[in-house]
């Protein structure tokens, strides 16, 4: 289904973005495609950002001290993730 390639740009803009309002646009997006369509990769793709979202107020950094970037959740969690 066409709303189901939202979720890369959406997951990029989400990666990318400190504003809150993106933040909460990005994330009810997401909700919506997991009760929509309800496919495990939303659900994970929700999960790394929000925890990406979360650590990053928190000020937590990545190696070498470089700004935390979703795929430095993706290799904590030893997870690989579709976003197409």
């Amino acid at each position: 289904l066409p709303e189901c390639g939202l979720l890369f740009p959406l997951f990029m803009v989400g990666g990318d973005t400190l504003d809150a309002n993106n933040i909460e646009l990005v994330r009810l997006r997401i909700q919506t495609l997991v009760k929509d369509r309800g496919f495990g990769n939303l659900n994970k793709a929700q999960e790394v950002l929000e925890e990406l979202w979360r650590l990053r107020v928190t000020g937590a950094k990545g190696p070498e001290g470089r700004e935390l970037d979703w795929m430095d959740i993706l290799r904590r969690k030893d997870w690989r993730l579709i976003v197409s």
